[in-house]
């Protein structure tokens, strides 16, 4: 079981025994450390991590990862051709970090164009860990390997029906009848035909005493106090 130091920095897990971790034999102002542009980025690495659904709905099923200067053309082209094959039941799209965004874009710009029947969406979202290597740029400092817990979503796009015992309030479900994705339960399509109905407010034929006086014009008002003087 590996130890961690306790003049490290704050939410980084250094290891006392690692290589990288701060000599806590040099006596170094931590506001130095705590200054990271003293630091540049050498690399980042993702640790791998399986989707969180039943082995039986991901094994064989393809996995493609949006990034954020992911372009959808690429993608969606792809997974296209993927589902023209009968035997492509599933794919999943997976999304790290600040991509997690664009990764449900993608998802939502596939439903809209997919007109081959109906589709079963499942989400998920979990923390992934990601190992941040930084180089000091200054001496007296040593490399810091920070682990960072990232958000990560994971959609599984389906042909099929999920079983029973795995539906949860994730699953969604498009039909020919809607437009878009909704909910088993019917909530989201029950909150916008109340969003729809909701009556619009009236406005006032009265002047709205909110609105913001004009602006004077200086060059007309001096026009005219020029004139009033020229008749006195």
């Amino acid at each position: 079981m590996s130890h961690y130091a306790s003049d490290s920095i704050d939410k980084l897990h250094i290891p006392v025994d690692h290589p990288f971790r701060i000599n806590s034999s040099e006596k170094i102002d931590k506001r130095i450390i705590y200054h990271m542009d003293n630091y540049i980025k050498e690399s980042e690495i993702n640790l791998p991590c399986l989707p969180p659904f039943p082995t039986e709905l991901t094994t064989g099923t393809k996995e493609m990862i949006v990034k954020e200067n992911t372009k959808f053309k690429n993608i969606l082209t792809f997974v296209d051709k993927l589902f023209e094959d009968t035997n492509c039941r599933r794919v999943i799209f997976k999304g790290v970090g600040e991509a997690t965004a664009k990764c449900i874009s993608c998802v939502e710009v596939f439903k809209r164009n997919y007109k081959d029947g109906v589709l079963y969406q499942w989400n998920k979202i979990v923390f992934t860990r990601r190992t941040d290597s930084w180089l000091p740029t200054i001496e007296n400092l040593s490399k810091i390997l920070v682990h960072v817990d990232v958000p990560t979503i994971y959609i599984l796009i389906s042909k099929d029906p999920f079983a029973e015992d795995c539906i949860d309030e994730s699953c969604q479900n498009s039909s020919a009848e809607t437009t878009g994705f909704t909910c088993n339960n019917g909530a989201m399509s029950n909150g916008l035909k109340l969003r729809q109905e909701k009556p619009k407010l009236l406005r006032t034929s009265g002047p709205n005493r909110w609105n913001r006086p004009p602006k004077k014009n200086s060059k007309i008002q001096k026009q005219q106090s020029l004139s009033s003087n020229d008749k006195s």
